[in-house]
């Protein structure tokens, strides 16, 4: 049985790169659109935002019980967000056709994104406010990294209540705290 290092220390990231309007955002999806993430707020009340990658020991349980929380969970109003990441240990070296063929065969439903970085000076904004947001963030001291892929984070439709859990946690464990949003 192998042992799981994951990626630690403060993100170099300054905090002026805050976005000033979190549902302005830009997504690119996997197939050149983009979107604002505004547009991912009708009628949902959660959003678990994952960065993923295809080609790891906990990416089947993880993308499996992902699409089992989406089927049980999108008509209360939850959103599941996925972002591709080759940070660690190019993980997710598939080219976006290959991952949406790989998509399709693990009947994949919620939304995937380009490749998004997650940690350093080029972090995507979307996770530069979900790090500031979450305890993640240690005041002056900076941002921790994202240890690894599968770094989960839960918000409101509001984008209050961040909360992460780590790559270690599976979907199915934070259940429980989706379902608090989605009654509210």
């Amino acid at each position: 049985m192998g042992c799981l290092f994951f990626k630690s220390g403060y993100d170099k990231m300054p905090f002026d790169k805050i976005p000033q309007d979190l549902w302005n955002i830009q997504l690119e999806n996997l197939y050149g659109g983009y979107k604002c993430l505004g547009e991912f707020r009708i009628n949902k009340k959660a959003f678990l935002i994952v960065n993923v990658a295809s080609c790891w020991g906990l990416t089947s349980t993880n993308y499996s019980q992902l699409v089992e929380l989406y089927k049980n969970h999108k008509d209360e109003g939850l959103e599941i967000l996925a972002f591709p990441s080759t940070q660690f240990m190019n993980q997710e070296k598939k080219t976006n056709e290959e991952i949406i063929e790989f998509l399709k065969e693990n009947e994949v439903t919620f939304p995937v994104f380009t490749k998004t970085i997650v940690n350093g000076p080029d972090t995507h904004p979307l996770y530069v406010y979900l790090k500031v947001k979450s305890p993640l963030n240690n005041g002056s001291k900076g941002l921790k990294n994202i240890p690894w892929n599968f770094g989960k984070f839960l918000m409101d439709v509001n984008g209050n209540n961040v909360q992460f859990f780590p790559p270690t946690t599976k979907p199915r464990e934070i259940e429980n705290e989706i379902v608090k949003l989605l009654k509210v």
